[in-house]
């Protein structure tokens, strides 16, 4: 059985997990193909303070303008009009509901759950924000934590194929900066590093038979 990849991603009134509070969260769940497989969501999550938040987001003009731009600010303060917003506990708790249940309906042979790893962009910030607001017990060291310790940075991947001096295509993206758009993007990605690596390697194959027919 495969393994499983949870496209995740956050929207913050800044970078500083300790101190920063996440305003949206998206996930989507994959297949070691990039296929959609499992289970996916999108939540707006009430700041644990209204008064650090506002002064997060007045602090961080980048952030404040960022968000602005994309319309989440609007929909935020909208949401909270409404009394719609969904406490970050609850959030954490859902997120964690939806994830290890679809977890233990994938087992391996050998009984444990699936193994779930944490994907996307530049993903240890969003890691770094899920272990300020979500159980411990997440990030653990043994299969009955809810992540597996290894990670999938498409970040790290375009770096290493930039020091490797090997061209790679940047798909399209939204030009909105919101966490399911984010996540999509993100998986596109993935699958066209995929599709490229297979094609490199068949490349590679093809000129390896090559020379040893010559020989």
């Amino acid at each position: 059985m495969t393994d499983f990849y949870v496209f995740l991603d956050l929207e913050t009134t800044g970078l500083d997990p300790l101190k920063d509070q996440i305003m949206e969260v998206a996930w989507r769940v994959t297949d070691d193909k990039f296929r959609h497989v499992g289970p996916w969501g999108r939540m707006l999550a009430q700041p644990r303070s209204w008064s650090d938040f506002y002064h997060q987001l007045n602090a961080n003009t980048i952030a404040r303008k960022m968000h602005e731009e994309s319309g989440l600010l609007k929909e935020f303060y909208d949401a909270g009009d409404k009394f719609e917003l969904i406490p970050i506990l609850e959030v954490m708790s859902y997120l964690e509901s939806n994830l290890s249940s679809f977890a233990a309906n994938h087992r391996y042979d050998h009984g444990d759950a699936a193994a779930l790893h944490l994907a996307g962009l530049s993903v240890h910030f969003d890691k770094a924000m899920l272990q300020v607001n979500g159980p411990s017990w997440w990030f653990g060291q043994d299969h009955e934590s809810l992540f597996h310790h290894r990670m999938l940075d498409l970040s790290s991947v375009k770096m290493m194929l930039d020091c490797s001096e090997v061209p790679w295509k940047n798909v399209p993206s939204d030009t909105q900066h919101r966490a399911m758009n984010d996540v999509d993007y993100t998986i596109r990605q993935a699958k066209e590093f995929r599709a490229q690596l297979a094609e490199m390697y068949d490349d590679h194959m093809l000129v390896q038979s090559k020379v040893a027919g010559d020989l």
